[in-house]
């Protein structure tokens, strides 16, 4: 396992950390390819997605196309603090290697930024989905450096968003 897998026990203490066996997307950056294709055949960029969350689990049809590319590929896929029960049955079916998949599960926005970035920046992750609650620009400019620095994808799941808007792009 990777380093950062005993920072975010030490972390999260008493908090679980477990392996377990239609969105709209906004790119925050203008980060490289990820070189992977979504459902509908793009690239999704490297750096941080804003999608439209719903609450529900099946927010993450858009993404399991994705998801199951980099598990096959044998990079991690990490959702941090999903709201719900993620339906892992579903994701075994679409072809999700549940070797590579991980969830996170932190209570403090803090907690959750911490870990999404240290997740970002390990250079071992294809994807990390992260639902943080609103964050600010600078948070998201963290989100997409990081992101930036280890060639990963980050989809940022707001629930607040009735409207999706590009956001500031980093620098």
């Amino acid at each position: 396992m990777f380093s950062f897998l005993t920072g975010l026990k030490n972390l999260f203490g008493t908090e679980t950390l477990s392996q377990a066996h239609g969105a709209t997307v906004t790119p925050i950056g203008q980060g490289k390819s990820a070189g992977h294709e979504s459902v509908a055949g793009r690239h999704w960029p490297l750096g941080v997605t804003e999608l439209a969350s719903h609450g529900n689990s099946t927010e993450l049809n858009a993404l399991l196309p994705f998801m199951v590319k980099n598990t096959q590929l044998r990079k991690w896929v990490i959702l941090v603090a999903p709201p719900y029960a993620v339906p892992t049955a579903r994701l075994l079916q679409a072809g999700v290697n549940l070797s590579r998949y991980l969830v996170v599960n932190a209570r403090s926005v803090e907690g959750k930024l911490w870990a999404t970035e240290q997740a970002l920046r390990s250079h071992n992750c294809g994807a990390v989905l992260v639902w943080p609650e609103a964050l600010s620009v600078d948070q998201l400019n963290r989100l997409q450096w990081a992101a930036e620095e280890g060639e990963t994808a980050c989809f940022y799941f707001n629930s607040t968003a009735s409207e999706l808007t590009h956001l500031k792009q980093v620098a």
